[in-house]
């Protein structure tokens, strides 16, 4: 069973991102042009195959929630952990195919859960 994220309601980026920070995934990798990524506070650039993708979360958007933003919980081989996101559709922060290759070509964790985060009926 998948785990839940402890913040109630309908989530916001800075409940979401306080979520994040207090299970140990506080950094945000960005992914840049030349197909690599990185740590907010470092200069390390990593391949999509140093990082593995441990959980998604999915994260409900506007008034329908139709297209949801994913954030993917992740970690190096050394164990430090982060976290890419992204939303779907118009709504995306990447163009062209540059984010969704490299999600391609990381691997996933065995323990590998996806959560919905803060979905309220």
């Amino acid at each position: 069973m998948a785990q839940q994220l402890n913040t109630p309601g309908t989530a916001s980026l800075s409940s979401l991102k306080a979520e994040l920070k207090a299970r140990g995934f506080g950094q945000e990798f960005i992914v840049r042009n030349d197909g690599r990524a990185k740590l907010q506070e470092h200069t390390r650039k990593y391949t999509p195959e140093e990082l593995r993708i441990i959980e998604t979360l999915q994260i409900p958007t506007g008034s329908r929630c139709a297209d949801p933003a994913v954030v993917y919980l992740i970690e190096d081989e050394a164990g430090n952990t982060g976290y890419l996101m992204n939303a779907f559709g118009a709504y995306a922060d990447y163009e062209g195919d540059t984010f969704y290759n490299f999600i391609r070509k990381m691997s996933v964790h065995k323990s590998y859960e996806n959560t919905t985060f803060g979905v309220r009926d």
